[in-house]
């Protein structure tokens, strides 16, 4: 685990544990986002938290997450892939 992915997943558990409302996650100054800390996030969202990003790259990243049902991450609720397209494709 990376150390960003650590401290961020130790800072939610201590904000999520003493702060019932809702919490956002800042991704302005990110300029990469690896597969773990993409894990990370989605779990993240999928738990209550938001997601705001002003970068390219961390746009499309929050748009594919923020893109997903809350309930069952492999549920999409619009997914913009081609018909025979790959994950890796997209």
């Amino acid at each position: 685990m990376g150390p960003w992915v650590q401290e961020l997943s130790g800072y939610w558990r201590k904000v999520s544990a003493q702060q019932p409302q809702r919490v956002m996650i800042d991704l302005t100054g990110v300029t990469f986002i690896d597969a773990e800390g993409k894990m990370l996030l989605a779990r993240l969202w999928q738990q209550g938290a938001s997601l705001t990003a002003s970068g390219c790259l961390t746009k499309c990243v929050v748009e594919e997450i923020t893109g997903m049902d809350r309930s069952d991450p492999a549920k999409k609720n619009c997914d913009k892939r081609s018909p025979g397209m790959t994950e890796d494709e997209f």
